[in-house]
């Protein structure tokens, strides 16, 4: 009776598909089982292979944009799940003899309201490697530094130009790493990312993400 009276007062709708009574239907539900294989240019030379599971349109931009900006609905189970079937398909070419997991942070105004996204994806990619028979574990060892601002809203041009964001916690391992980002726009965050993490010793071997935009993707 109060579920129905609830939703008489503010009615649910499947994050992805808009369909009543549900927040996340079960067609929406299982668009984690299947992910593509993605490249992010790091340079003329070289290519991050990884894993996305798919790309930013449709039902998944919504389900991503419920997951960070709506606090509402608690899409951690689904984004762990789909952390899963990126870690069992994501490539390690290296021949390493265990994995650091590394979510890319997020803003400050993110941590207040909870909406912390890419560890809750990174624990599923863990678990989804560890399946696979790889030794991994999440290592959260970087973050964002003081008065850096986010991507949101910014189209690809300014997104290009963001530079030296990232402070890395602690002394470096010589990891063998594999970033998780919820969304790759121009690839610019995964780059910092990877530069500060190399020139301390470690090594990105993949990347993994939920979504990525077409380079021609007017949500850009």
């Amino acid at each position: 009776m109060m579920h129905d009276l609830l939703n008489l007062i503010v009615p649910s709708t499947c994050a992805g598909c808009r369909a009543w009574d549900t927040s996340l239907c079960d067609r929406c539900r299982q668009l984690h089982r299947n992910s593509i294989p993605v490249a992010v240019e790091m340079s003329e030379n070289r290519e991050l292979s990884g894993r996305a599971i798919g790309e930013y349109s449709g039902y998944l931009r919504r389900i991503t944009l419920a997951a960070k900006h709506d606090s509402r609905r608690d899409l951690s189970r689904w984004l762990f799940n789909a952390g899963i079937e990126l870690g069992e398909h994501v490539r390690i070419d290296h021949e390493v003899e265990s994995v650091a997991v590394i979510p890319i942070p997020s803003g400050i105004a993110r941590y207040w309201r909870g909406m912390l996204i890419t560890p809750t994806i990174a624990r599923g990619v863990v678990a989804g490697l560890q399946r696979s028979g790889v030794c991994a574990s999440m290592e959260p060892v970087l973050a964002m530094k003081r008065r850096t601002r986010t991507q949101a809203g910014k189209n690809r041009s300014e997104r290009r130009q963001r530079r030296n964001v990232f402070r890395l916690r602690g002394v470096a391992a010589s990891r063998a790493c594999v970033l998780v980002d919820d969304v790759i726009t121009t690839g610019t965050t995964i780059r910092e990312a990877v530069s500060i993490l190399e020139q301390h010793g470690d090594v990105v071997v993949a990347v993994a993400t939920v979504a990525i935009v077409p380079t021609s993707s007017p949500h850009t």
